[in-house]
């Protein structure tokens, strides 16, 4: 895998100088935390495949760290300014393993004083992640505003949507895609990663006695798929808009993308060890509906060890 600090150096060097920079000289300050995580888990078609012999399933491990710091603005004002690294590695499908980076601000204006006044998130967020091969490389910038309100002492109510930005670099000649020859008067672009989405989410969560979080989320995004195949036939290439070769797989594999929609439905249990960190158990269904009748299912199960600081 390449370093973190080739392709996108400037870019990522700004990154993490916001990171450096605005957090660890504050340390000091009881507003500031910090959390560790590490999670495991099985992912069913990690490139996305349409089909039995395209949808290559794999373990993974998850190592993250955040950093941030809590500014309180006001009685209902607050600020928060944070960071994070983390590295995944797919155990079966080793050309999945990546980097990533990101930076994050999120206000917060709550509408009243009390538990159960309404509160009003805006955040925005810039995030890098990094693959074995560069055609997969991409930056992704949120914005998102949410809608959040405790029901009653148990249960917890999230609504929100958001916008994501997602780009990626020029890509040098294919000559396995100009191969293909299917329309000579129409070369689609190589950038698998360049696309906007949009999307709205709900989540509920339920507070037990004992301390253990109950939630359950849906959301709903207007985008794009970026997926594997084979077998690029010319139906493909009529409907696609983008297309390189995989440098995930070894050789014979090309990667594509669909103007999509998904249905993403998520189920997760959290469950206290200690003061400071819990034991997490996930689960989510992804339903992928593309262009041209093309669907796509994806199922992730996954548990982890969560520690703040």
């Amino acid at each position: 895998m390449r370093s973190l600090f080739s392709a996108r150096s400037p870019k990522l060097a700004i990154a993490l100088c916001v990171i450096v920079v605005s957090l660890p000289g504050t340390c000091s300050y009881a507003n500031v935390f910090s959390q560790l995580g590490i999670n495991a888990g099985h992912e069913s078609n990690v490139p996305r495949g349409q089909d039995g012999p395209h949808k290559e399933e794999s373990s993974f491990l998850t190592l993250d760290y955040s950093i941030g710091k809590l500014y309180e603005l006001g009685l209902k004002n607050t600020l928060v300014l944070s960071g994070g690294l983390n590295a995944t590695r797919f155990n079966e499908l080793r050309g999945f393993d990546k980097l990533g980076v990101s930076v994050a601000a999120n206000y917060n204006y709550k509408w009243a004083l009390g538990a159960y006044a309404p509160v009003v998130s805006l955040s925005t967020s810039y995030a890098l992640e990094e693959y074995d091969g560069k055609a997969r490389d991409n930056e992704l910038l949120t914005l998102d505003v949410s809608y959040l309100k405790r029901l009653s002492p148990a249960w917890f109510l999230t609504l929100g949507a958001d916008f994501q930005k997602s780009s990626a670099d020029s890509l040098p000649h294919d000559p396995v895609i100009e191969m293909f020859g299917y329309e000579p008067d129409r070369n689609l672009p190589y950038e698998l990663y360049e696309y906007d989405s949009t999307s709205v989410y709900t989540d509920i969560e339920y507070a037990f006695e004992n301390g253990m979080l109950l939630n359950f989320g849906f959301r709903r995004v207007n985008g794009f798929t970026v997926s594997s195949t084979t077998q690029p036939t010319l139906a493909l290439y009529k409907v696609a808009d983008a297309l390189y070769s995989d440098p995930a797989f070894k050789k014979g594999w090309v990667a594509y993308q669909l103007e999509a929609d998904t249905n993403e439905w998520t189920l997760g249990l959290s469950v206290p060890s200690g003061q400071d960190s819990s034991i997490n158990f996930g689960y989510s269904f992804y339903d992928i509906s593309a262009v041209s009748g093309n669907s796509y299912v994806n199922r992730i199960f996954s548990v982890s060890y969560v520690h703040n600081f």
